[in-house]
């Protein structure tokens, strides 16, 4: 049913009198709302949006299917509303050939991913609505008619919302209160003073320098290297101890509030003046340009003041990482504290797209170009300023590669997203070899009139096959590309930076089974594992690369910290998280195919989000760089039986379980 907005006063916290505004309610999960659409009216140069309203106090996630007339593709884009402020969905038609994974996070739209199948938007007969995460079993949200715009649709600014901020001047929510709230700057100014006068803290006894056992020793090179002692995997400090990495991921001063389109929402911004100018993080460009606020930087300079405060920021940080016994700085740490203070660290490579060679889907560069192998060459030399440093455990080819979360495999994707590009040459060539041996043709094999050897070079396919024979051979073909984009990474690599470890391409998850003959050249299988308990899949590709594996991402979240969202896995409270902690870090560091788990990360998410609108509860640390005891105080004292658990390959099967709750998708 559709309601003017002054019919339904005081549900709908604004006026609006230029929309139609109606309440969708349904139950997380299972029911469904059904759009129909003209078939055509949705194309390249349009643009499908509505505007939303999300009135609980935390995170809805929905997830939005694009069905043609025929057959069961799908496609799906899922976005997050932040509580309590409008927000505009602004789909582009181009979205839907999914070459990119992320649409820009706008205002209080949070991070809205593209997947599924790829289809035209010609072809989208209905739009499903699905509700994927909320408060409560059955929730709902308010928003206006979806509208097809041949323009694209204005860009909200000055959201409405009932609330006056959303940040307060620390950069905590505003509107929520927790225990450990920091009541206002002097407080504090003060504890992060006093916390500044403490002594520093020591690894315990027992311990290497580096972090290592001192009782369990294997063969010194000087170098993080890997191990099988026979029993278990392990890594292997460079004195030659034992060691097992409990890392924290972004061990760096930065906090980022994505500004753009809330700014009349925060009680205070940093003006021009100097001494902000670490605090402000305007991105200039790309797909989440706009106003980005430092907090926890401000909250540094506010007591330590401009120039000191980033080495004291330093102090503070290595002291809590000792205290509470993380030996390492994960992925995108600030590695010239590892470097200054002789601190085991990782470090990630820059994006593979940077290469200089065209992309073909997503971030998959194009391994047949002529200029590849030189790209790779130039790219590897980022591995200059840490060749020579013993701290320095071993780096990370990229990053969650967006081609490895797509439905769609490389090879499929490059037909529907490119022209014609060097690799498209290479696939037709081994198309050409497979079926001239086969009675087969290739428009038989594909089931399609399109399947030709020039449509193959070029042309971008406007729909893809469903063939047996092309879902088999654009993998085997992708993995070939996959196999040659990691072996060049990799040899490059080794010739800038012999010494340290390759730490893999820290997957989203455990990687398709086509992927498995690519990773040779790795010499640590990284994953990120957003679980309660250790995959099987973690021992089955130790086994199969006979290589140990990593846990690159992982976390637990809870929303009593004033929190709009609790994190990727969840729990209720603090004291679940707490146990949550527990049980994840001691059943990993008693499997012998793991040899470590990176916490994601140091600091709480802004409560407004990041760049592309993660509010996460997923730090040990909050804006004001203030301690969550009960978590920091769990770590410590699984830190300090890991050595134990790892040896015994036994955990605490005594331990309380916590009360997990549902997962996010964002």
């Amino acid at each position: 049913m559709h309601h003017r907005n002054e019919s339904v006063a005081g549900l709908l916290p604004f006026e609006d009198s230029s929309d139609f505004w109606h309440f969708a309610s349904v139950a997380i999960g299972a029911d469904t709302v059904a759009i129909p659409l003209t078939p055509g009216e949705f194309r390249e140069g349009t643009w499908l949006t509505a505007d939303f309203y999300n009135p609980h106090p935390v995170l809805l996630q929905i997830k939005l299917q694009f069905l043609p007339a025929e057959g069961n593709r799908r496609g799906e884009i899922i976005f997050g509303l932040y509580p309590q402020v409008r927000a505009r969905l602004r789909i582009p038609g181009t979205a839907l050939a999914l070459n990119a994974w992320l649409l820009p996070r706008e205002g209080a739209l949070l991070k809205p991913m593209c997947g599924g199948d790829i289809v035209r938007p010609d072809e989208v007969a209905t739009l499903r609505v699905t509700l994927l995460a909320g408060p409560e079993v059955n929730a709902g949200w308010w928003q206006t008619d979806w509208r097809v715009s041949p323009h694209p649709p204005r860009l909200l600014v000055n959201a409405e919302s009932p609330h006056l901020y959303l940040l307060d001047s620390l950069g905590q929510a505003a509107s929520r209160h927790w225990p450990e709230k920091i009541s206002n700057e002097s407080q504090m100014v003060t504890r992060l003073r006093a916390d500044a006068s403490n002594a520093d803290s020591e690894f315990p006894a027992g311990w290497t320098r580096w972090g290592g056992s001192a009782h369990i020793r294997y063969a010194a090179t000087g170098w993080f290297r890997t191990h099988h002692d026979g029993r278990r995997w392990w890594l292997v400090d460079p004195d030659g101890g034992a060691f097992w990495s409990a890392g924290l991921c972004c061990v760096s001063p930065l906090v980022e509030a994505a500004a753009a389109g809330l700014e009349h929402l925060l009680e205070w911004q940093p003006d021009e003046a100097p001494q902000w100018a670490d605090a402000s993080l305007n991105r200039p460009r790309g797909a989440n340009a706009g106003r980005a606020i430092n907090f926890l930087a401000a909250n540094m300079i506010r007591a330590f003041g401009a120039k000191t405060w980033r080495e004291e920021w330093r102090k503070l940080t290595i002291r809590f990482l000792r205290r509470r016994r993380f030996n390492t700085l994960g992925n995108w740490s600030d590695y010239q504290l590892g470097q200054n203070y002789s601190y085991p660290y990782t470090r990630p490579l820059r994006d593979i797209d940077t290469i200089a060679v065209p992309v073909i889907f997503r971030d998959f560069p194009d391994v047949f170009h002529p200029d590849f192998e030189s790209g790779c060459a130039e790219w590897a030399q980022q591995l200059l300023p840490t060749r020579d440093d013993p701290a320095f455990i071993g780096y990370y080819i990229c990053n969650e590669p967006t081609w490895s979360v797509a439905r769609q495999t490389p090879a499929a994707g490059m037909l529907a997203n490119t022209e014609g590009c060097y690799a498209r040459n290479e696939f037709a060539a081994w198309l050409g070899k497979r079926y001239a041996c086969n009675n087969t043709t290739l428009t038989q094999a594909w089931e399609t009139e399109d399947a030709t050897p020039a449509h193959v070079v070029s042309g971008r396919w406007e729909r893809l096959p469903q063939s047996a024979a092309f879902l088999q051979d654009t993998m085997e073909f992708s993995a070939l590309m996959t196999r040659r984009l990691f072996d060049r990474l990799g040899a490059a690599c080794k010739v800038v930076d012999p010494h340290h470890l390759n730490l893999g391409a820290r997957f989203a998850a455990p990687p398709a089974d086509w992927l498995m003959d690519s990773f040779s050249s790795f010499d640590v299988f990284t994953f990120n594992s957003y679980s309660k308990k250790p995959r099987p899949a973690g021992g089955d590709i130790s086994c199969r690369l006979h290589k140990p594996v990593l846990i690159g991402e992982w976390h637990f979240g809870a929303t009593d910290t004033g929190m709009p969202a609790a994190g990727l896995e969840t729990v209720a409270t603090q004291q679940d998280r707490a146990l949550a902690y527990r049980h994840f870090l001691e059943s990993h560091a008693a499997q012998p195919w793991c040899v470590g788990v990176h916490w994601f990360t140091l600091y709480d998410q802004s409560a407004i989000g990041r760049y592309d609108g993660e509010p996460y509860n997923c730090g040990f640390l909050d804006v004001c760089h203030q301690e969550q005891p009960l978590i920091c105080e769990a770590a410590q004292v699984s830190h300090e039986k890991m050595y134990e658990t790892a040896f015994e390959m036994r955990s605490d099967s005594e331990l309380p379980l916590p009360r997990y709750t549902r997962r996010l998708s964002l």
